[in-house]
Protein backbone atom coordinates (compact mmCIF):
# COMPACT_ATOMS: atom_id res chain seq x y z
CA UNK A 1 0.00 0.00 0.00
CA UNK A 2 2.55 2.71 1.19
CA UNK A 3 4.53 2.12 -2.62
CA UNK A 4 1.44 1.95 -4.64
CA UNK A 5 0.51 5.30 -2.58
CA UNK A 6 4.16 6.56 -3.66
CA UNK A 7 3.72 5.73 -7.29
CA UNK A 8 0.07 7.51 -7.45
CA UNK A 9 2.11 10.78 -5.72
CA UNK A 10 4.65 10.46 -8.05
CA UNK A 11 1.95 11.03 -11.20
CA UNK A 12 0.28 13.55 -9.50
CA UNK A 13 3.47 15.69 -9.22
CA UNK A 14 4.29 14.69 -13.16
CA UNK A 15 0.59 16.00 -13.63
CA UNK A 16 1.24 19.19 -11.99
CA UNK A 17 4.97 20.08 -13.19
CA UNK A 18 3.55 21.18 -16.76
CA UNK A 19 0.59 22.72 -18.82
CA UNK A 20 0.85 19.31 -21.05
CA UNK A 21 -1.70 17.68 -18.76
CA UNK A 22 -3.75 20.22 -19.12
CA UNK A 23 -4.68 21.54 -21.98
CA UNK A 24 -7.53 23.85 -21.87
CA UNK A 25 -9.63 23.90 -25.55
CA UNK A 26 -10.15 20.99 -27.93
CA UNK A 27 -8.46 22.84 -30.93
CA UNK A 28 -5.35 22.75 -28.30
CA UNK A 29 -5.78 19.42 -28.05
CA UNK A 30 -5.84 18.60 -31.47
CA UNK A 31 -3.00 20.56 -32.30
CA UNK A 32 -0.35 19.25 -29.77
CA UNK A 33 -1.80 15.69 -29.11
CA UNK A 34 -0.59 12.66 -30.85
CA UNK A 35 -0.52 8.83 -30.86
CA UNK A 36 2.43 7.40 -32.17
CA UNK A 37 2.55 3.58 -33.93
CA UNK A 38 3.21 1.50 -30.58
CA UNK A 39 3.10 -2.16 -30.74
CA UNK A 40 -0.09 -3.99 -29.23
CA UNK A 41 -0.26 -3.55 -25.73
CA UNK A 42 1.74 0.02 -25.81
CA UNK A 43 0.46 3.04 -26.12
CA UNK A 44 1.98 5.77 -26.91
CA UNK A 45 0.84 9.62 -25.97
CA UNK A 46 3.12 12.57 -27.54
CA UNK A 47 2.17 16.63 -26.61
CA UNK A 48 4.03 19.08 -28.29
CA UNK A 49 4.81 22.10 -25.23
CA UNK A 50 7.05 24.43 -27.50
CA UNK A 51 5.35 28.16 -26.51
CA UNK A 52 3.31 26.51 -23.77
CA UNK A 53 5.88 25.17 -21.07
CA UNK A 54 9.20 26.81 -20.58
CA UNK A 55 11.04 23.49 -19.15
CA UNK A 56 10.31 21.26 -21.81
CA UNK A 57 9.78 21.46 -26.18
CA UNK A 58 7.65 17.90 -25.50
CA UNK A 59 6.30 15.62 -22.82
CA UNK A 60 5.86 11.70 -24.21
CA UNK A 61 4.04 9.50 -21.87
CA UNK A 62 4.32 5.54 -22.75
CA UNK A 63 2.37 2.97 -20.81
CA UNK A 64 3.47 -0.17 -21.75
CA UNK A 65 1.13 -3.01 -20.56
CA UNK A 66 2.91 -5.86 -21.93
CA UNK A 67 5.46 -8.28 -19.69
CA UNK A 68 8.16 -7.49 -21.70
CA UNK A 69 10.55 -4.21 -22.08
CA UNK A 70 9.72 -2.24 -25.30
CA UNK A 71 11.33 0.29 -27.16
CA UNK A 72 9.45 2.85 -29.24
CA UNK A 73 10.45 4.96 -31.78
CA UNK A 74 10.38 8.12 -31.78
CA UNK A 75 11.42 9.94 -35.10
CA UNK A 76 10.80 13.52 -34.41
CA UNK A 77 13.11 13.83 -30.89
CA UNK A 78 15.94 11.77 -32.61
CA UNK A 79 18.96 14.04 -31.78
CA UNK A 80 17.22 16.22 -29.36
CA UNK A 81 17.90 15.95 -25.54
CA UNK A 82 15.19 13.39 -23.94
CA UNK A 83 14.88 12.61 -21.02
CA UNK A 84 12.78 10.20 -17.86
CA UNK A 85 10.93 13.19 -15.94
CA UNK A 86 12.74 14.16 -13.10
CA UNK A 87 10.35 12.78 -10.69
CA UNK A 88 10.53 9.51 -12.15
CA UNK A 89 14.26 9.68 -12.35
CA UNK A 90 14.44 9.88 -8.77
CA UNK A 91 11.86 7.70 -7.87
CA UNK A 92 12.17 4.94 -5.26
CA UNK A 93 10.76 2.98 -7.86
CA UNK A 94 14.15 0.98 -9.18
CA UNK A 95 11.94 -0.72 -11.89
CA UNK A 96 10.59 2.84 -13.37
CA UNK A 97 14.53 4.68 -13.28
CA UNK A 98 15.54 1.89 -15.45
CA UNK A 99 13.69 3.83 -18.36
CA UNK A 100 15.55 5.67 -21.09
CA UNK A 101 15.79 7.45 -24.01
CA UNK A 102 18.47 7.42 -26.80
CA UNK A 103 19.15 10.51 -28.12
CA UNK A 104 20.86 9.40 -31.62
CA UNK A 105 17.59 7.46 -32.54
CA UNK A 106 14.82 9.05 -30.26
CA UNK A 107 13.92 5.64 -28.92
CA UNK A 108 12.58 5.36 -25.62
CA UNK A 109 13.60 2.14 -23.85
CA UNK A 110 9.82 1.21 -21.23
CA UNK A 111 10.18 -1.60 -19.08
CA UNK A 112 7.59 -4.05 -18.75
CA UNK A 113 4.07 -3.08 -17.08
CA UNK A 114 5.73 0.56 -16.99
CA UNK A 115 4.24 3.56 -17.32
CA UNK A 116 7.49 5.85 -17.75
CA UNK A 117 7.17 10.32 -19.09
CA UNK A 118 9.90 11.37 -21.01
CA UNK A 119 10.22 15.40 -21.35
CA UNK A 120 12.19 16.96 -24.41
CA UNK A 121 14.42 19.65 -23.51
Amino acid sequence: MDAARARYGELLRIRASSPAFALGTLEEVQRRLSFPDSAEGVITMHVDTEGLDPRWRSVTVVFNATPAEHTQAMPSPAGREVALHPVQAGSADPVVRTASADRATGTLTVPARTVAVFVGV
